[in-house]
């Protein structure tokens, strides 16, 4: 078999379905729940440990942790929300885009077929807005699903490729490489959850082995970035810093991952040999292992990494700050012309912005 033999147009098609229904779904989800996605997060991130486990949910509930970490950056961009605030919640949201993962090791895809359907008919039957929002949840799910069915399918073929072989055999001599790889592809396609859906589809077909799976799941955690760092381009100083947390957060965590890497795929190993999990479910495992391990480990150090970021991206002169947990405003001068520009929060739960020359 050759390069040319794979339907790479079937494999672009399912990658496609897979992004377009964990984007139909998130928006699905976010329309669904309204403005209360934002009040959850705002309300209930008054320590690191809650503004963990609420970013956890929420990326559980949108399928997305580059979604939750914009939606940070876009709150602190606003000024809605602080620094301290956001660290919780953006090591929270690693953990919760697991979730994906261990979906696609459950095998989901075989019933996906079933959610378009029922999603299809409930949106073109159903004027209730609520229904509609539940039937996009529904029908995203279906095609995320599908998606990665059809992908899988036709990549399981890769590994009969004689050159796929050499690349692998080359791959293996440098996990770094493979690091690199995962890294590049997520910030390509703008998805770590595709990316790592992807690694377990050719590690289920047994086209790759653990010592490049691992590298490049821990690459896509680094590539996922990529999003946080493109909301807060022009943004303020605040969202700047989360931003470089983000990239600190996943980095050291994903170096410090591929330094014990032997070790840590012999007890990937040690798990498979004791389990009668499917090969996806088990590279699932490695990814909830490695991102719960790795928050631990930064969890003691927050505040003086805080310190640090703060020292790195120091205040604009002109930018005034308020601590929100205590206050219902936001005042920065505005640099252009050189106006106060205030944010404050309606009684029914809106934001609202004030600008005065």
């Amino acid at each position: 078999m050759t390069l040319a033999d794979i339907n790479w147009p079937l494999i672009l098609a399912g990658l496609g379905l897979f992004l377009f229904g964990i984007d139909y779904m998130g928006d699905g989800l976010k329309s669904y729940a309204g403005d209360k996605l934002k009040d959850i997060i705002d309300k209930y991130t008054s320590s690191p440990v809650k503004g963990i486990l609420i970013g956890a949910l929420v990326t559980c509930l949108i399928q997305s942790s580059s979604g939750t970490t914009a939606l940070t950056i876009g709150l602190i961009r606003s000024g809605l929300m602080n620094l301290n605030q956001a660290v919780g919640i953006i090591m929270g949201a690693n953990i919760g885009t697991v979730i994906t993962s261990v979906l696609v090791g459950l095998k989901i895809s075989k019933y996906a077929v079933y959610f378009i359907i029922i999603g299809a008919f409930v949106s073109m039957f159903s004027k209730n807005k609520k229904s509609k929002y539940l039937s996009q949840i529904i029908f995203g799910f279906g095609c995320l699903f599908y998606g990665l069915d059809l992908m899988g399918n036709n990549l399981s073929m890769i590994s009969e490729v004689p050159e796929f072989t050499q690349i692998t055999e080359f791959l293996m001599k440098s996990p770094w490489l493979g690091l690199l790889g995962g890294t590049i592809l997520t910030c390509a396609i703008q998805s770590s959850a595709a990316t790592i859906a992807i690694v377990q589809q050719m590690y289920g077909a047994g086209a790759i082995g653990l010592n490049i799976a691992l590298p490049f799941l821990f690459g896509s955690n680094i590539g996922t970035t990529i999003t946080a760092v493109l909301a807060s381009i022009g943004g303020s100083i605040p969202a700047k810093r989360a931003a470089f947390f983000h990239v600190l957060f996943n980095v050291i965590g994903s170096v410090l991952f591929m330094i014990v890497l032997s070790p840590f795929t012999m007890l990937i190993q040690y798990i498979n040999s004791v389990s009668t999990m499917s090969p996806e479910l088990q590279l699932a495992v490695a990814h909830g292992i490695f991102n719960i391990v790795t928050t631990i480990l930064f969890f003691p150090f927050i505040n003086k990494i805080v310190v640090i970021i703060k020292k790195i991206i120091p205040n604009h002169s002109k930018e005034l700050q308020m601590d929100l947990s205590e206050h219902d405003f936001y005042m920065f001068r505005n640099s252009e012309s050189n106006g106060i520009s205030i944010v404050y929060r309606r009684k029914n739960g809106g934001y609202g912005l004030i600008e005065s020359e």
